[in-house]
Protein backbone atom coordinates (compact mmCIF):
# COMPACT_ATOMS: atom_id res chain seq x y z
CA UNK A 1 0.00 0.00 0.00
CA UNK A 2 1.36 3.33 -0.96
CA UNK A 3 0.84 6.09 1.75
CA UNK A 4 2.43 8.80 0.45
CA UNK A 5 4.47 10.47 -2.67
CA UNK A 6 7.17 11.40 -0.50
CA UNK A 7 7.56 7.57 0.54
CA UNK A 8 8.65 6.43 -2.81
CA UNK A 9 9.68 9.83 -4.48
CA UNK A 10 11.85 11.33 -1.33
CA UNK A 11 13.49 15.01 -2.01
CA UNK A 12 16.83 13.73 -3.75
CA UNK A 13 18.59 16.73 -2.49
CA UNK A 14 17.49 15.44 1.87
CA UNK A 15 20.34 14.60 4.04
CA UNK A 16 17.96 12.06 6.09
CA UNK A 17 17.78 10.31 2.31
CA UNK A 18 21.15 8.95 2.58
CA UNK A 19 23.49 7.51 4.40
CA UNK A 20 27.16 6.68 4.70
CA UNK A 21 28.47 3.66 2.95
CA UNK A 22 29.43 0.91 4.75
CA UNK A 23 32.87 1.03 3.31
CA UNK A 24 33.60 4.38 5.49
CA UNK A 25 35.37 6.13 2.31
CA UNK A 26 32.51 9.31 2.87
CA UNK A 27 30.19 7.74 0.29
CA UNK A 28 26.74 8.80 0.26
CA UNK A 29 24.24 5.71 -0.06
CA UNK A 30 20.39 5.64 -0.32
CA UNK A 31 19.08 4.95 3.07
CA UNK A 32 17.59 1.14 3.75
CA UNK A 33 14.05 2.69 3.73
CA UNK A 34 14.11 4.46 0.75
CA UNK A 35 15.90 1.85 -0.72
CA UNK A 36 13.04 -0.80 0.36
CA UNK A 37 10.18 1.16 -1.26
CA UNK A 38 11.97 1.70 -4.57
CA UNK A 39 12.38 -1.80 -4.60
CA UNK A 40 8.55 -2.70 -4.18
CA UNK A 41 7.75 0.09 -6.85
CA UNK A 42 10.12 -1.51 -9.21
CA UNK A 43 11.94 1.86 -9.96
CA UNK A 44 13.89 4.45 -8.38
CA UNK A 45 12.16 7.76 -8.38
CA UNK A 46 12.67 11.60 -6.72
CA UNK A 47 11.36 14.76 -6.52
CA UNK A 48 13.75 17.04 -6.62
CA UNK A 49 14.70 20.70 -6.71
CA UNK A 50 17.91 20.37 -8.66
CA UNK A 51 18.48 21.54 -12.23
CA UNK A 52 19.24 18.54 -14.65
CA UNK A 53 22.21 19.82 -15.31
CA UNK A 54 23.05 19.51 -11.35
CA UNK A 55 21.91 15.79 -11.52
CA UNK A 56 24.16 12.68 -11.21
CA UNK A 57 24.55 11.41 -14.79
CA UNK A 58 25.12 7.70 -14.33
CA UNK A 59 23.17 4.93 -12.79
CA UNK A 60 25.39 3.45 -9.69
CA UNK A 61 24.01 -0.03 -9.14
CA UNK A 62 24.74 0.10 -5.42
CA UNK A 63 22.66 2.66 -4.71
CA UNK A 64 25.41 5.50 -4.56
CA UNK A 65 25.52 8.70 -6.21
CA UNK A 66 29.07 10.34 -7.49
CA UNK A 67 29.99 13.58 -6.57
CA UNK A 68 30.34 16.79 -8.66
CA UNK A 69 33.78 17.88 -8.99
CA UNK A 70 34.29 21.13 -10.17
CA UNK A 71 32.38 24.19 -9.52
CA UNK A 72 30.11 24.00 -12.14
CA UNK A 73 28.45 21.18 -11.07
CA UNK A 74 29.54 18.94 -14.12
CA UNK A 75 31.44 15.72 -13.05
CA UNK A 76 33.06 14.79 -17.01
CA UNK A 77 33.53 11.15 -15.65
CA UNK A 78 29.72 10.57 -14.69
CA UNK A 79 28.36 11.89 -17.90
Amino acid sequence: AYNHVSDYAPFFEIDAHWQSSPSNDSTKVLADSVRENHDRLGRRVFNTHLRWDMLPKRREVDGSTPQNDDKEGNDDANT
